[in-house]
């Protein structure tokens, strides 16, 4: 603004929207949206602005507006608490199918509590929340998964991504630092977490609360075992990571986690991992493998580990290109390996090869994507590659 220093224009905003937000309490719609909407005219970016406008647009019924101005307020500031805690507290208000309520965006609750609240109840409704999309084994096809982002499972798990995000943004510096700062939002994890979530929820079914071990192979830093240790009450899940670094952050994220699950993180060598043979019911393991040498290795210790009947779900990245690993002649004979190790549940490619899949179908790519998602990509210069996600079951 034309005369004022950034720090008076900054005091200047903050108390705009602190008026904004007691307009909001007291039902004054109209007045609160004018201002917010000033707000926005100067810095159409401002994190604080596009949520108060969420929770205006939710109290006047316009449920879609508000989660897209929640969506927004988190994509230009991911440590936005309120943003993070109203977008969760939305997708409970939309399952329940309470009508608009101030008090439902009057300081409800905590992230981690909201957080809670939707991963506990996610199985209950889980295929209401898919909206008739499979979420198929194989390579996915880019439809589908465009399909699956529309879905209100896609939104439940999404929010609570963005909700650990915000709790735990000092916890995650170092892994944001090296990796990248959103793994829900890139360009085959969208699809990869929510076919390794849909398998758990088919364990549950069959397992019901039968105690499992579960390994993630190769975990990172992410939300991910989070939400699955939160979406049942008796899991005992071990997470390793070749990285040490992570250990503390990981237990500091531990700590602020309510759960009845167990979780822990140790060191590892996926190719010389430290457990006893049989030690796990479920291993699953994101993108993780093509990382790695001797791909071989790391098949038969996960064989090793697992218990007689237990399940491998696992999804790794495919060079169509041959440029960067896996490719396509490497890819086939990781899956004859595994075959020949363990039954394939289903392939999802039927008698076609990885080559003439790819080629008769608009699969997901990181092609596709650079052309209709950019963003979602991890830097520019990616060469085209899709992925494959299977399960694989030891033999009793």
């Amino acid at each position: 603004m034309s005369g004022m220093t950034d720090d008076k224009y900054s005091r200047l905003v903050s108390t705009v929207l602190k008026a904004t937000s007691k307009l909001t309490v007291e039902n004054h719609l109209g007045c609160a949206e004018t201002m917010c909407q000033a707000v926005l005219a100067s810095d159409n970016n401002n994190s604080s602005a596009l949520n108060q406008l969420g929770v205006i647009k939710y109290l006047q019924g316009k449920v879609g507006e508000a989660d897209l101005f929640f969506e927004n307020a988190l994509r230009n500031d991911h440590t936005n608490i309120d943003a993070a805690l109203n977008r969760l507290n939305l997708r409970g208000v939309l399952l329940t199918q309470s009508p608009p309520d101030n008090a439902a965006f009057a300081g409800r609750g905590t992230v981690e509590g909201a957080q809670a609240v939707l991963s506990e109840t996610m199985f209950e409704h889980f295929d209401n929340l898919k909206n008739g999309v499979e979420i198929k084994p194989g390579i996915p096809l880019a439809s589908s998964c465009e399909a699956l982002t529309g879905t209100e499972l896609f939104k439940w798990v999404e929010a609570i991504s963005n909700g650990f995000l915000a709790e735990n943004d000092r916890s995650l510096t170092y892994y944001k630092q090296k990796w990248v700062k959103d793994p829900f939002h890139q360009w085959s994890r969208r699809w990869e977490y929510l076919f390794v979530l849909d398998e758990f929820y088919r364990l549950n079914r069959v397992e019901g609360k039968k105690k499992l071990r579960v390994l993630d192979g190769g975990s990172g830093l992410t939300f991910f075992p989070f939400l699955i240790a939160s979406t049942q009450k008796a899991l005992d899940i071990e997470c390793c990571d070749y990285d040490d670094q992570l250990l503390g952050p990981f237990g500091e994220i531990v700590s602020r986690t309510k759960t009845q699950s167990t979780l822990n993180m140790s060191v590892a060598d996926l190719r010389d991992l430290r457990f006893p043979d049989g030690a796990f019911d479920v291993i699953y393991s994101i993108s993780v493998i093509e990382h790695n040498k001797e791909l071989d290795k790391i098949v038969d210790e996960f064989y090793r580990i697992l218990k007689p009947g237990g399940e491998l779900i696992l999804t790794f990245d495919i060079s169509i290109d041959g440029s960067r690993d896996i490719p396509i002649d490497a890819a086939e004979r990781l899956l004859g390996h595994l075959r020949r190790s363990f039954k394939e549940v289903e392939s999802g490619l039927a008698s076609s090869s990885l080559s003439d899949f790819i080629n008769r179908n608009e699969s997901l790519t990181t092609d596709f994507v650079r052309q209709n998602n950019p963003e979602l990509l991890p830097f520019s210069s990616v060469p085209n590659v899709t992925c494959y996600c299977s399960v694989f079951r030891k033999a009793s």
